[in-house]
């Protein structure tokens, strides 16, 4: 000790004041005789808190591996340990020890030098955190990650979650790149090919299909981007791929509602188009039917004149039904079921497209029994009909010679019967089979076709809704709609819907009665705004047996009933009128008069339909141009109810 003492003076000239490592000089014993300035400055001690302190107080006792260092041996080369300053807090050191030896080769203490390595350790210690945190954050993340030499020939990383993508094992991408190509669709391969060794001092962001063994078709996106040295030189490329397959089913659903969207706007636009020049269509052909009727009943059977009249009535009718056949796909309309010959809604179906087929179609219909009745919407069975229709026409094309087969077919259920998804109760049915000779249908076509918004037909050529609708269309009306058919085959559309009792129906409609002899009585008021319409109506009922008082302005007409309520039997009113509309003069009338019944008439109108006549208490609601025969009937039935 005393001899260590003696030449402390040596230590602190030579060696003390000239390392900018902290020292520590102990004793024989390990107790403290020297420290230099480095040391107090970085322990915050001061010289007299340390001197012959036991050179243990400096650490906690535990390295970095978790030994013991309480008691150091006295010759240390370099070892890690946690030094604790007089603050408390630990902080690594690189420690060294050496036996400090007199000239007779004596040992009188040691030497301690305490280098501090916090900087290189915490260096050190956030390399491995970031390391660990991108471990983590490729191995969690839904997107697959790489890194790959600047050809993208060579892939240095692969995340887990790009195994997952590809459907095969990274090592095999490792080993072969072309593994990666390989995968992706033929019509992409080269695209994305050639996108890596074009890098330069931008990313990209590419989208492309990806085939999985099982044959299962992914839309991928990829971003890449190059990665430079300190040179500015690219020396690979990093990417992040998602899976975005479901984003595109989305968009390709969305891009089919808009789709459906404008259509709908489109149809509503010609709907309204071709109500205003229906309004006036129909009061022009209900004065023309109406004086072709009269003239027709006063001609002699057989006449020339008689035989012109009655092509005129013809000519008129297929105007009307055409005029209404246009309304039926330009408007919204409330169901209104009535009885129907399904048959002859078959022909006036296959009539309404015969123009608009291609000569190579050829039309065969084959009818088991031409007098079968269902309960339904006359209107949307039609659009279910010419919707089946234009699409074989559709699938034919290209074909030679077309053939369109139209077949039905009676069956009796006993017991409820299960097809696909929905059930028939037992009961009498009618089958309607419509059969093409086009190319068929994929089985996964004829999987989804009922689907909303599916369609086999390319961009802009339809929009997916048609079937859809039929077959909700069908199940509205308690039936069922089915599908066959095979690639290079063809396909046939089997619609099924309940038949009523021939029994129920009325012996007008069983047997297609057009012409009645009617002779009635009462007084009419009848309104309408145009004169031609009000004309012709009053010589037809006057004919008919009715006393009739008229009026082209619905103020008038108010003010007479007004004056006079009592006399009047029964209200006929245009709806689209100047001034005051039909259904508002119907109110007007009832305030004065509650029980008057009150039948409305329209060509086209937006401002109220069947339905809504009804519910509102109006006897009736007729479209125009008026069918005599039905008029009468209506008028019949009111009028023999009010007796």
């Amino acid at each position: 000790m005393s001899l260590l003492k003696e030449n402390s003076s040596l230590f602190s000239s030579f060696i003390l004041k000239s390392i900018r490592d902290c020292i520590v000089v102990t004793d024989i014993s390990d107790k403290v005789v020297k420290v230099n300035e480095p040391f107090l400055a970085r322990y915050k001690y001061r010289e007299d808190e340390v001197l012959d302190s036991h050179i243990s107080f400096l650490w906690d006792g535990i390295d970095k591996k978790g030994n013991s260092k309480k008691k150091l041996p006295k010759e240390i080369k370099g070892v890690w340990i946690y030094n604790r300053p007089k603050s408390g807090d630990k902080f690594p050191v690189f420690l060294s020890r050496s036996i400090i030896l007199d000239d007779k080769n004596r040992a009188l203490g040691t030497l301690v030098i305490l280098r501090e390595v916090s900087e290189l350790s915490r260096a050190k210690d956030a390399i491995k955190e970031v390391e660990n945190r991108f471990k983590q954050l490729s191995e969690t993340i839904d997107q697959a990650f790489w890194l790959s030499n600047e050809s993208r020939t060579v892939f240095t990383y692969l995340s887990p979650q790009f195994g997952s993508f590809w459907g095969v094992k990274l090592d095999s991408i490792y080993k072969d790149s072309e593994v990666f190509y390989k995968t992706i669709y033929k019509e992409d391969r080269e695209r994305i090919r050639s996108l890596a060794p074009n890098l330069k001092k931008g990313g990209y962001d590419e989208e492309f299909r990806i085939v999985k063994e099982d044959k299962t078709i992914r839309w991928m996106r990829e971003r890449a981007y190059p990665v430079f040295d300190d040179f500015k030189n690219v020396v690979g490329v990093s990417g992040v791929i998602d899976d975005i397959t479901e984003e595109k089913e989305v968009k390709r659903k969305n891009d089919a509602i808009q789709e459906g969207l404008l259509h709908s706007q489109k149809l509503e636009a010609m709907g309204r188009l071709a109500g205003g020049i229906a309004h006036d269509f129909n009061n022009i052909l209900g004065a023309i039917i109406g004086y072709a009727e009269m003239t027709f009943e006063d001609l002699k059977e057989g006449s020339l004149e008689s035989h012109n009249v009655k092509e005129i009535l013809i000519a008129s009718n297929r105007a009307k039904k055409l005029v209404s056949q246009i309304l039926t796909f330009s408007r919204k309309k409330i169901t209104k079921y009535e009885e129907l010959n399904i048959v002859n809604l078959i022909n006036e179906s296959t009539n309404l497209i015969k123009a608009t087929i291609p000569s190579t179609v050829e039309i065969r219909i084959s009818i088991e029994n031409d007098n079968v009745f269902v309960l339904g919407d006359s209107d949307k069975l039609q659009n279910v009909l010419i919707n089946i229709f234009t699409n074989a026409f559709y699938a034919m094309k290209g074909v030679d010679r077309g053939v369109l087969e139209i077949k039905t077919s009676l069956s009796t259920y006993k017991e409820k019967c299960q097809l696909s998804f929905f059930s028939l109760h037992p009961g009498k049915y009618i089958e309607i089979h419509i059969k093409d000779s086009g190319h068929g249908m994929k089985k996964e076509d004829i999987k989804n076709i009922f689907e909303p918004f599916y369609t086999t037909k390319p961009l802009g050529a339809g929009t997916g809704l048609g079937l859809s609708i039929a077959y909700e269309v069908i199940k509205e009306h308690n039936g069922h709609i089915l599908v066959k058919s095979k690639e290079g085959e063809g396909s046939e559309f089997i619609i099924i819907l309940p038949i009523l009792d021939i029994d129920s129906i009325s012996k007008d409609k069983r047997e297609n009665k057009e012409n009645i002899e009617y002779k009635g009585s009462g007084h009419i008021l009848l309104v309408d705004d145009e004169i031609q319409i009000v004309k012709m109506c009053s010589i037809m009922l006057s004919k008919l047996g009715y006393k009739v008082t008229s009026f082209t302005q619905p103020e008038k007409a108010l003010e007479a009933f007004n004056s006079s309520p009592n006399s009047y039997d029964v209200v006929i009113t245009d709806v689209t009128m100047p001034n005051i509309a039909g259904d508002v003069l119907g109110k007007l009338l009832r305030e004065i008069r509650e029980d008057i019944p009150i039948i409305l008439c329209s060509g086209y109108t937006d401002r109220i339909n069947y339905e809504e006549a009804i519910n509102s208490g109006f006897s009736e609601f007729i479209s125009k141009p008026i069918n005599t025969n039905y008029l009468v009937h209506v008028l019949e039935n009111i009028l023999s109810y009010k007796s």
